[in-house]
């Protein structure tokens, strides 16, 4: 299995399925679209009838009975990004891991669930009921494709996304988009940093008017020392390039990356520049205390904050945060005000995601988990959000599980993403046990 697996990881890994400009037969840009047929071509060797519906999702089934269960994946992938150690699009197998963009989130994954049913096809295996495999291409942004796919296919009673961890993932925070705006600042020539709202900086930097660099070289050294930012002073004809080097994660996790944006700001607030908009957004702190918004529940933990995106000139200054909230704190949305000078705005919200740990999906995946992995399972709350954060609309009932284990992390959406290869294996068991768990075998 694995030599054929990791051909065709390294087959989907290698197109660069990030969203870009859309054209009549690409909703999402090229390199979404590539990976759908990509995949097609994958599924149609494993011996399945792959369908792709809108240019925007594919499926296949296992057999011709009722769908009871489908295993939702997307092909879509987060910018690359900066402070990879080799071609983010190439996988690299090295200590039992494959690295590249995609890897876990979530082609890999992805291919887990394709070769869970190719697996039962070749044991034999009949089920009472079908169980069916989605592959969208636009959950990094947005999940259009979803109503899209709905919209012509009948939902399932039953889903799950192999796009989180083990055990079962019945519990995903609500989520914010704010905006927040400084006021003029004469000495900004351009700031900017950030790649994406649900990725960590690590990067930005500002070009300051009439600076020079040996004056700010102390500032910066001693910033440098608190933050565990580098940065990098470059004179240019206006002035310094002050470039802070952070480090990337998840923003649903902010504090397993090192923000290049509020290191900078911090920078910028000891030579007197910005000094309100670093107050607001200071290093290493996410409970989004000094926006009036701390809080935490004991289903889904701490609110979290991450200034993901800075964009600016003398004229405004302007910051981007991906904030997620507790799930029974949906309304905190309504408590965003403006700080001091620095106006702030709620850009789009998004309520929480449950289900009941008694339901028989949730039980039926813990109990695959507990049988293959030996460990014990039931359910764990995260702040990422997945494909079935609002599966209800749909009328189907919607978990995230796998496919790694809790305790490894990705570096999902950061430089140096990887799977670990014995986590891949197996998922592919862990699947193969769930659907035989729902769909039943005759």
């Amino acid at each position: 299995m694995l030599e054929r697996f990791l051909s065709d990881l390294k087959r989907l890994v290698a197109v660069r399925s990030v969203r870009g400009e859309a054209t009549d037969t690409a909703p999402y840009g090229e390199g979404p679209r590539k990976a759908l047929d990509v995949a097609s071509e994958i599924i149609k060797e494993h011996g399945f009838e792959p369908r792709i519906t809108d240019d925007v999702a594919l499926d296949f089934d296992y057999n011709g009975e009722e769908t009871v269960l489908a295993i939702l994946a997307h092909l879509d992938v987060v910018h690359e990004g900066e402070g990879w150690d080799s071609d983010p699009y190439e996988v690299v197998e090295k200590d039992g891991r494959y690295y590249g963009r995609g890897v876990s989130d979530d082609k890999g994954p992805a291919l887990c669930a394709l070769y869970a049913l190719s697996q039962l096809k070749d044991e034999g295996v009949k089920l009472k009921n079908n169980v069916r495999v989605i592959f969208g291409s636009d959950e990094e942004c947005g999940s259009d494709d979803l109503e899209r796919y709905f919209a012509k296919n009948k939902p399932p009673k039953y889903l799950f996304s192999p796009d989180a961890q083990y055990p079962v993932v019945n519990t995903e925070k609500g989520r914010m988009h704010i905006e927040a705006y400084a006021e003029k600042c004469s000495d900004i020539i351009e700031i900017k940093g950030g790649t994406a709202v649900n990725i960590v900086a690590n990067r930005a930097y500002a070009v300051i008017k009439g600076a020079r660099a040996h004056d700010i070289k102390t500032k910066a050294d001693d910033c440098e020392r608190i933050t565990g930012v580098k940065f990098e002073l470059t004179a240019v004809t206006e002035g310094v390039r002050i470039t802070a080097l952070g480090r990337s994660a998840h923003a649903s996790t902010p504090n397993e990356g090192n923000n290049a944006i509020t290191a900078l700001l911090f920078l910028l607030s000891k030579m007197g520049i910005l000094t309100e908009l670093s107050k607001v957004f200071p290093h290493g702190k996410t409970d989004g205390e000094t926006l009036g918004i701390k809080c935490e529940d004991e289903l889904s933990g701490e609110l979290t904050l991450s200034p993901d995106i800075i964009d600016g000139n003398e004229d405004y200054v302007k910051v981007t945060c991906d904030v997620r909230v507790p799930v029974s704190r949906d309304d905190m949305y309504k408590n965003v005000r403006d700080v001091g000078k620095i106006k702030v705005s709620v850009v789009s919200h998004t309520d929480g995601h449950h289900v009941s740990a008694d339901s028989p999906l949730v039980r039926a995946l813990s109990d695959a988990y507990e049988k293959v992995s030996g460990r014990k399972g039931g359910t764990v709350s995260l702040g990422g959000g997945t494909y079935v954060h609002d599966m209800e609309k749909y009328g189907c009932e919607g978990v995230a599980f796998g496919a790694c284990l809790p305790e490894t992390d990705t570096r999902m959406h950061g430089a140096n993403e990887f799977a670990v290869r014995d986590e891949l294996v197996m998922s592919v068991e862990i699947f193969k046990e769930a659907i035989k768990n729902i769909c039943g075998v005759i």
